[in-house]
């Protein structure tokens, strides 16, 4: 069964059975696996998840664009491919680091500006297009920048920290955490 936009307030460790409390209802489990990424410290702060709001902005069709693949700039800050004859750019968080530290899920000016910049002086200077899409999503990073995959208590794992990797370590971590899960029973 799942559970879309249940939010959870609450957890504990009956070490028979865990117990994950939503806003109205209780469910236990007997084992039970955290991949909040960014937003672990809300419901672990033992474990010191940095929270790092990545903003992204797709362009309308643009006729005869030349671009093809996937880049990075300025250490990976900005990156960008085509999504068929469109761009997508992201990034530039970099130039508003504190304020990008947030689980809000919004999209800030600031940031949205200088992609709007950067593609306009960087990308598609001699293009016509239109900003199709934006949205955010929030990254979680560990203080030393390495994954997070561990037992916190028993049959309570976390699968956090990927760090801005996370569509690349997902599998990985389902794959490692199940193995840590089947051992158990």
């Amino acid at each position: 069964q799942i559970l879309y936009g249940a939010e959870v307030t609450s957890w504990q460790n009956n070490f028979s059975f865990t117990e994950v409390i939503l806003r109205d209802i209780k469910i236990k489990t007997a084992q039970l696996i955290f991949c909040t990424n960014a937003f672990t410290n809300s419901l672990i702060p033992e474990i010191n998840i940095t929270p790092a709001r990545g903003q992204v902005i797709v362009t309308s069709p643009i006729a005869n664009i030349s671009l093809k693949g996937t880049f990075h700039f300025d250490m990976g800050f900005y990156y960008w491919r085509n999504l068929g004859n469109k761009i997508l750019l992201g990034g530039a968080r970099n130039i508003a680091i504190d304020a990008e530290q947030t689980t809000d899920l919004s999209t800030s000016e600031t940031i949205q500006a200088q992609l709007e910049y950067f593609l306009q002086t960087h990308l598609a200077s001699q293009h016509q297009y239109t900003i199709e899409h934006r949205w955010s999503g929030i990254m979680g990073f560990s203080e030393n920048k390495k994954p997070l995959l561990q037992e916190f208590s028993p049959k309570v794992f976390v699968a956090v920290a990927c760090n801005g990797m996370g569509v690349a370590l997902t599998p990985i971590f389902a794959e490692e955490v199940a193995k840590k899960l089947l051992e158990q029973l």
